[in-house]
């Protein structure tokens, strides 16, 4: 009679031989199916948590900088009120110390805008052009009662030259800005505007700063009071891609960011976008927040890409677990009675 042992290995894996190693094989797959679903699963979690933290790093070091230039603006405002008169030699030398270039990167300028009476005029630019400032004109002339042309800003570059004597308060974009700095005394941004003194083939998304600046240096506490004492304005003018292009660099250089003004999602109101391509219809994670500044509301939006998600994925194959399992499998199966 034959032996159990003189039986082959295709003998004993028959069903009605080996039904406990094909037990073991089907609960090995299935078993293997499982892991390797949860494996990619906890790939995947891991790769969204990374990127909710970027994106929620990028917006908070965002308005940490806004926050940041606006206190440089409150300082401007701050020798104002100390001085009541500064000129144009002081006006220099406080930027010069406060080193923009180097602390406070993106922005274009610091300077002062002056409220002129029209009946002032005449005599307002003949001051400015005894300082050195020659071919200065107030640009664009309305009908009055005031006018508001940037008087100082610094750095003194030939570009922020080309600014001097603008009034800015004749764009509605920038009056919409000023007036609610006067009437609220309180820093307010402007929307999407190109600088006056941009390049033409340079004409990258900017916004304005503007802080009022009130005779006497005590914000009246009564509206009417404080738009008969207005002074001016120090402001600061910044190029999007100048100011954002760090931070992202820094935080998140691998995600799609895009920012858009009053939340309206067009290219008119598009204010910056990292260059990474068109990625609307790749990619695995997205998420939109408000940024809230001066006034004014941003709507960040941020998008994985696929270099994202390969560096951000676990770098061990999924299909570990299944080898392990298999290998299991075999042996409790060969191993079988």
């Amino acid at each position: 009679m034959m032996d159990k042992k003189d039986l082959s290995l295709r003998e004993l894996l028959k069903f009605r031989n080996g039904w406990l190693a094909w037990l073991i094989f089907a609960v090995s797959v299935a078993a293997t199916v499982i892991l390797w679903q949860v494996s990619i699963r906890l790939v995947e979690d891991r790769t969204e948590a990374r990127f909710r933290s970027q994106s929620l790093q990028l917006k908070t070091a965002i308005e940490e900088r806004l926050l940041n230039y606006e206190q440089v603006l409150a300082g401007s405002a701050g020798l104002f009120s100390v001085a009541g008169e500064v000129s144009r030699d002081e006006w220099r030398q406080y930027v010069d110390k406060v080193d923009i270039n180097r602390y406070y990167p993106g922005i274009q300028g610091i300077g002062f805008v002056k409220r002129i009476g029209v009946r002032q005029m005449a005599d307002h630019i003949a001051s400015v052009r005894a300082e050195g400032i020659h071919n200065y004109l107030v640009n664009p002339l309305g009908i009055g009662p005031y006018y508001y042309p940037i008087v100082y800003l610094e750095p003194g570059t030939d570009r922020n030259r080309r600014a001097l004597g603008y009034d800015a308060f004749s764009d509605p974009v920038h009056r919409r800005a000023m007036e609610h700095a006067r009437d609220e005394a309180v820093p307010t941004v402007t929307g999407k505007v190109v600088l006056v003194q941009e390049e033409v083939d340079e004409d990258q998304a900017s916004f304005l700063m503007y802080y009022p600046v009130y005779q006497g240096g005590v914000v009246p506490e009564i509206r009417a009071e404080r738009r008969m004492m207005l002074a001016g304005y120090v402001f600061s003018a910044f190029r999007m891609n100048n100011l954002i292009d760090g931070i992202v660099g820094l935080i998140a250089p691998f995600l799609d960011v895009r920012i858009y003004d009053e939340g309206a999602v067009n290219r008119d109101n598009l204010m910056y976008g990292s260059n990474l391509g068109s990625l609307d219809n790749d990619f695995s994670f997205d998420m939109s927040q408000t940024i809230s500044h001066g006034g004014r509301d941003w709507l960040l939006q941020t998008r994985s890409t696929p270099a994202f998600d390969y560096l951000a994925s676990d770098p061990r194959p999924p299909s570990s677990w299944a080898v392990a399992c298999w290998s299991v499998c075999c042996c409790s199966c060969l191993s079988s009675p």
